[in-house]
């Protein structure tokens, strides 16, 4: 393909905002709750509605282990190097180029912000969000200033789920009558979504997943780091494609 795009990664994604509040408890597998938190005593009827919601949204979120050793690990076999070229082609056709240029940029910034998320100790997501009790989910919530008596101190929050989804609907405008590319887009918008609404951890894991392939196997391919930048948190994920999105196939 010509003009290969040349993409740098950076070092941290930087989530100040949820950076400050108490590290909670895991549970093995993230459709479990973790038991014996006193936040859970407390309010046992949002738990019941909780477990009921993740109940519907568990159908098209597999189980899995959540861990960060897990976050790219998986066996499927990476798209072949002349079917990428040839989507691209047909994607970025009429699509102006200060347009691609955003739509590569924001993508990839909100993949890196979602792997700093599962990757990074200062954010740790899995800590923070595996229990879908946890006040941590207010971040997710809204937007503004945050305070959560006992687990953080007054704190600004600029990003919620809804300028995730908000940020996406951008890309989807990008790509207008281009509608496989679209759906795996509002795919990731209704991952995000379900997390917020059920405070589910494991479809936050799954919006990765899907942002993961659209930015490294799809919009920034074939991802190159320039001679002395380093690598990413997790380089194995550069070589792991999961195969949640439909333009590819």
């Amino acid at each position: 393909m010509k003009g290969r795009y040349k993409i740098v990664i950076p070092v941290v994604i930087a989530a100040a905002a949820v950076g400050g509040y108490l590290i909670f408890s895991k549970p093995q597998v993230a459709t479990q709750p973790a038991k014996n938190n006193p936040v859970q005593e407390v309010d046992k009827t949002a738990s019941e509605n909780t477990s009921a919601a993740q109940e519907i949204a568990s159908a098209d979120t597999p189980d899995i282990v959540i861990s960060k050793e897990n976050l790219h690990k998986l066996d499927v076999p990476l798209p072949d190097k002349d079917v990428v070229e040839k989507i691209q082609a047909e994607l970025f056709k009429n699509v102006k180029q200060e347009d691609l240029e955003k739509a590569k940029k924001t993508v990839h910034e909100l993949h890196m912000s979602f792997e700093s998320g599962f990757i990074y100790e200062a954010e740790n997501w899995i800590k923070k969000y595996s229990n879908p009790n946890s006040p941590g989910w207010v971040f997710w919530e809204k937007t503004g200033t945050i305070e959560i008596p006992g687990y953080t101190e007054k704190v600004y929050n600029e990003r919620d789920g809804k300028w995730y989804i908000q940020q996406l609907e951008g890309i989807k405008t990008i790509f207008a009558g281009k509608t496989t590319f679209v759906d795996d887009i509002t795919r990731a918008q209704e991952l995000i979504d379900k997390a917020v609404k059920n405070h589910d951890i494991k479809s936050l894991w799954y919006a990765h997943q899907v942002l993961h392939d659209l930015d490294y196997w799809v919009l920034n391919y074939p991802i190159q780091y320039p001679k002395g930048v380093p690598a990413p948190p997790d380089w194995k994920g550069v070589k792991t494609y999961f195969g949640t999105i439909s333009v590819l196939d």
